[in-house]
């Protein structure tokens, strides 16, 4: 998809609606990516994202503009990183995995917990209500769908080891020093040439692939009990 059409298609209606009522849903996910980091930071001995006002869920502490635009246009964006000083881990190698660690596995427990409200949803709403067509029952399951992508999307997204996403961080972390070296001089050098593969694969749609098939995948794991809960409403 263009950059053009992704941006005209906001205009659509029906997708300017789901845009605005899922806004919270992205806002709220990328504040608890970035407080993830900063409160495992904390646990590992360093205190320099809570000293930074980052360890809070507060969304003007960590949003950045111009990444929740991304997000909101192309589906994929970021937040401020939090600052990490990992010369304050108690175990540098450890503290370093684990605070990167951190904020996927954050946007994955809010994929479940988004999950299990979305259920309880169809299960708890009178079957009157939920099949009667009503825009606001359909707008409401358009809106914890998008919540479950979304955060199953920015969960991949950032273990994808290319600087300067959570992935990287652990690859560095898990290299043997010698390697190490190598790999950051190369970063120091290369990183206008990360951007261009970057992009590339952006543009020819592999990691479009890749979330489509994560995606896809939990969806298949997710319908069966969706439709089990429809089924107890007739």
């Amino acid at each position: 998809m263009s950059i053009f059409s992704s941006i005209l298609g906001m205009f659509n209606v029906e997708s300017l609606l789901i845009t605005l009522f899922t806004l919270p849903f992205l806002i709220f996910s990328l504040s608890v990516h970035e407080y993830a980091h900063g409160y495992i930071a904390m646990k590992m001995g360093d205190y320099t994202a809570k000293a930074h006002g980052r360890l809070t869920l507060n969304p003007i502490a960590h949003i950045d503009p111009l990444g929740l635009i991304a997000l909101v246009l192309f589906k994929f964006g970021w937040a401020k990183p939090v600052p990490v000083n990992p010369y304050n881990f108690t175990n540098r190698k450890k503290g370093y995995i684990l605070v990167s660690l951190a904020g996927p596995i954050s946007n994955l427990i809010l994929t479940v917990g988004f999950t299990v409200v979305y259920l309880l949803f169809l299960l708890l709403v009178p079957a009157n209500i939920l099949f009667s067509g009503n825009m606001a029952i359909y707008y409401v399951r358009q809106v914890f769908s998008y919540a479950m992508s979304i955060n199953i999307v920015l969960a991949i997204f950032n273990l994808i080891p290319i600087p300067p996403l959570d992935g990287s961080k652990i690859l560095e972390a898990l290299l043997p020093y010698k390697y190490l070296i190598k790999v950051e001089r190369f970063l120091n050098k290369g990183q206008f040439v990360i951007f261009i593969l970057f992009i590339i694969l952006m543009r020819i749609g592999i990691l479009d692939g890749l979330f489509d098939f994560v995606l896809g995948g939990y969806f298949r794991l997710l319908n069966p009990i969706i439709n089990a809960i429809l089924l107890l409403k007739f």
